[in-house]
């Protein structure tokens, strides 16, 4: 019952107002899927190697859209707020405010000979 409190508090916060967001929040086009590993989900910023961990719940307007199977994928415009700064080699750690144009999607699935 704790989990439960917790998460629904965390989601009913804003994320821009978070005191631990240390930089300006950007808008990031990329795909977000779910994934093991301390992050509620990751977005990966589309034509670059970078991935964001996201470390908050979800707002409920962009959590609706988003699949719970590990193949489910959203596509969008996220606006993110940075929780750790940019380093190359580290994946950047953000909580997510809003996503617009989301599209979903399946990640596709290898075939086995």
């Amino acid at each position: 019952m704790f989990m439960l409190l917790n998460a629904a508090i965390a989601a009913s916060q804003n994320c821009k107002s978070d005191p631990k967001v240390v930089a300006a929040c950007f808008t990031v086009h990329g795909k977000m899927y779910n994934a093991n590993g301390g992050s509620v989900a990751r977005i990966w910023k589309i034509g670059t190697k970078r991935v964001l961990g996201v470390t908050r719940e979800l707002p409920e307007s962009l959590d609706a859209h988003r699949g719970s199977d590990f193949d489910d994928v959203l596509y969008g415009d996220f606006l993110v707020c940075p929780y750790t700064k940019e380093q190359p080699g580290v994946m950047q750690l953000v909580c997510v405010e809003s996503g617009k144009n989301l599209v979903n999607g399946r990640r596709p699935r290898s075939v086995s000979p």
